[in-house]
């Protein structure tokens, strides 16, 4: 039986909300030394990349600015090179990406629910 697709998408809304505020009020010196938070972040990171891989192409296209590609790749090397994770990576992606992604996967909960 095949997974309902707005779950996927809400199972990365609520990855990208738990990765705001796991950061919220932190800067890399202090995410790079807690390592509860770090591994928490890097989690959900995961649920991210591996969710995208399975919404369909057809809900993703109208959102070109998203790099659908590097996101399920990111997972990958989280997943399969994490012993060479540089942290700075990990925060700019944290930091920078998440709102954006996450305004896209509520944009596309919208759509599927009208």
């Amino acid at each position: 039986m095949s997974r309902d697709p707005g779950l996927y998408l809400q199972d990365i809304a609520d990855a990208c909300r738990k990765v705001q505020l796991l950061i919220q009020g932190m800067e890399l010196p202090d995410f790079s030394d807690d390592w509860r938070t770090r591994d928490a972040v890097l989690h959900n990171l995961e649920v991210i990349g591996e969710a995208v891989k399975r919404v369909p192409a057809e809900l993703k296209t109208p959102f070109p600015g998203i790099p659908w590609k590097s996101i399920s790749g990111f997972r990958d090397v989280l997943a399969h090179t994490y012993f060479s994770i540089d942290d700075s990576i990990i925060w700019d992606v944290s930091c920078n990406q998440m709102a954006t992604l996450l305004e896209a996967v509520t944009q596309m909960l919208e759509r599927l629910d009208s």
